[in-house]
């Protein structure tokens, strides 16, 4: 038997991880990047239009797209590419490429650990209605989170998050421009928001005591 919430303790990242996904990512020193993880489809023309709106005040901004299902990652990087920009996927890396190209995100089991290059996180599969996936990955790892409204799956995790301004809502993607622009500034501060608002259980995944 164990006690804790175990979506609430991620396993630790591997020592050196951020810079060999920096390296990997080709991001120089002071570049942002932002995640839009666990995406649906419908979510990611929002996210695109999101971008395309950060890109106005930060141009050197990298985006990661990772669909929620890698088999979609054709039909993203379709998309990706019909809104004029370029794509590369996860699984051609390392690659010569241009660096305005948007990730596509095409590997299983990749995604929280990338989160912790991240400056700021959107969690897919909130606005669409599919409950919403697992913001704590990215909130434990000191991210601000970006979120729809439609998170029942993790409820009360979001409610957290929210409650200590740790993760703001946005409904589509004009909020979801306007809102990176606000995290991207606290997470750069090193505001409140780029504090975790919950905090891993010493004793998660640890047995009761034997008797």
């Amino acid at each position: 038997m164990v006690t804790g919430n175990i979506k609430t303790e991620p396993l630790p990242d591997a020592s050196g991880s951020v810079d060999l996904w920096r390296r990997l990512l080709g991001l120089e020193p002071g570049r942002l990047v932002w995640v839009a993880g666990s995406t649906h489809h419908g979510e990611e023309e929002m996210v695109l239009e999101a971008h395309r709106k950060a890109l106005a005040e930060c141009p050197n901004l990298m985006l990661v797209l990772a669909p929620r299902h890698p088999e979609r990652a054709d039909e993203v990087t379709d998309l990706v590419t019909a809104g004029g920009w370029l794509a590369v996927r996860r699984s051609a890396l390392p690659r010569a490429r241009d660096r305005r190209a948007i990730l596509v995100l095409d590997t299983v089991g990749e995604l929280a650990p990338l989160y912790s290059v991240a400056d700021v996180v959107f969690v897919g599969g909130s606005l669409v209605p599919t409950g919403g996936h697992n913001m704590l990955e990215a909130a434990l790892r000191r991210k601000p989170v970006l979120m729809g409204p439609h998170t029942t799956n993790f409820r009360e995790a979001a409610a957290l998050l929210e409650s200590a301004g740790a993760a703001l809502v946005v409904r589509d993607g004009t909020e979801l421009g306007e809102s990176w622009r606000v995290s991207s500034r606290t997470r750069i501060s090193g505001g409140s928001w780029a504090r975790p608002a919950t905090k891993p259980s010493p004793r998660a995944t640890a047995p009761w005591p034997r008797r």
